[in-house]
């Protein structure tokens, strides 16, 4: 099972979390991948934060951020965001998915289409070209919507993937959706992937 590790210099919510959760509050030598590391935005360790932000180049770690993205940590690599106040429960309950659930999830590939995603890679394959590389929020889209036997609803695919945040609307959302269309290239398929109706969203694995 993948470790959390805490970087929270609020001693009273880092033990909070403690109570909630087993961790660690020194980080690794080297992270083992799908380690959760838990930063707050008060965290003023820049020799962490450049430290996590390199490792997740190489290895699919989970960050999660409580309040705004600290100063020295890369925003493009933050998983989930908190917002202040930070509703203990939710936030266990996120990382417990996180650290339980979601490395279930990527270790194997997931064909969407033409394509072969590889969620820990953050990447799209097909037979020919270069991989199509993802944002972590793109990959969580589409490793979300693939899974799902139904349409899903915008309210939950918001939810799934940015958690309760209140600062997140539908145009972060339909931004997202923007950009992977784009790189899903529906006009090479002859058919769009990635399909909106009824203010859902679901995959289609082949032409209507």
């Amino acid at each position: 099972m993948p470790t959390l590790y805490l970087l929270i210099p609020d001693l009273a919510l880092a033990d909070a979390v403690r109570e909630q959760l087993p961790c660690q509050m020194v980080l690794p030598d080297a992270p083992q991948p799908h380690d959760v590391f838990l930063v707050d935005e008060a965290c003023a360790d820049k020799k962490s934060l450049q430290k996590i932000t390199q490792w997740r180049v190489d290895c699919p770690l989970t960050i999660l951020t409580l309040g705004a993205a600290p100063v020295g940590l890369d925003a493009a690599i933050i998983t989930e965001n908190f917002a202040k106040p930070v509703r203990l429960g939710h936030l266990t309950g996120r990382v417990v998915f996180y650290l339980e659930t979601a490395p279930r999830l990527r270790a194997n590939p997931i064909w969407i289409g033409p394509y072969q995603l590889q969620p820990a890679l953050r990447q799209l394959l097909r037979d020919a070209g270069d991989p199509i590389r993802l944002t972590e929020k793109e990959t969580a889209i589409l490793e979300y919507l693939a899974q799902s036997k139904e349409p899903v609803p915008r309210e939950d695919l918001l939810a799934a993937i940015w958690g309760y945040d209140g600062r997140i609307d539908t145009h972060t959302l339909e931004t997202h959706l923007y950009q992977l269309r784009r790189k899903l290239d529906p006009e090479q398929q002859g058919y769009e992937i990635l399909v909106t109706r009824n203010a859902a969203y679901f995959i289609t694995q082949g032409a209507p």
